[in-house]
């Protein structure tokens, strides 16, 4: 796609962009995990450890709400983008 664009000079960036979100996922789930873990082991009841699960449980469903919002949206950017991309219209 960049090269039929003539942005083929920005396909690094493109690599660049893809590594930084795949270690930042990582960075930012590992860090979940180690907060979850240690706060299991040290503080939580069983209760407590219902309420943070319960909490984290409601964060994963407005996070999931928003991506599907997301992708209900994209049919119509991608249509979008497409005709400004391979049309001489701009």
């Amino acid at each position: 796609m960049l090269q039929k664009t003539g942005n083929g000079a920005l396909k690094k960036w493109v690599w660049y962009g893809a590594a930084a979100g795949v270690i930042s996922s990582t960075v930012i789930g590992g860090t979940f995990v180690a907060i979850y873990y240690s706060v299991k082991a040290t503080i939580m009841t069983n209760a407590g450890m219902m309420i943070f699960e319960g909490i984290f449980s409601l964060l994963a469903s407005f996070f999931l709400t928003y991506l599907g919002i997301g992708f209900l949206r994209f049919a119509d950017l991608e249509r979008k983008w497409t005709t400004k991309l391979f049309t001489n219209d701009v």
